[in-house]
């Protein structure tokens, strides 16, 4: 009966470490996937810029007024002087 109650307790132990790895493990997992998250965006954001000095250089900006915005929610032209996308 004592051997029994050892048992028992050695294995809610080792069940119990075993939960504890495995939430560590897990949170392991979301700081790495958080890291890629951020490496995507530097490296979107870096693209960006590229294709925007890319812009620059093969058309060159002269003009101080802002070009007109695509305005998707209504699939029309309009310059942000006029209005804004809502």
């Amino acid at each position: 009966k004592v051997e029994e109650t050892i048992l028992c307790r050695m294995l809610n132990v080792m069940a119990k470490r075993e939960r504890e790895r495995e939430r560590e493990r897990e949170r392991e997992r979301e700081r790495e996937r958080e890291r890629e998250r951020k490496r995507n965006y530097k490296r979107e954001r870096e693209r960006e810029r590229e294709r925007e000095r890319e812009r620059e250089t093969n058309f060159p900006v002269h003009r101080t007024e802002p070009p007109p915005t695509r305005c998707f929610s209504r699939h029309i032209e309009t310059t942000p002087s006029r209005s804004r996308c809502s």
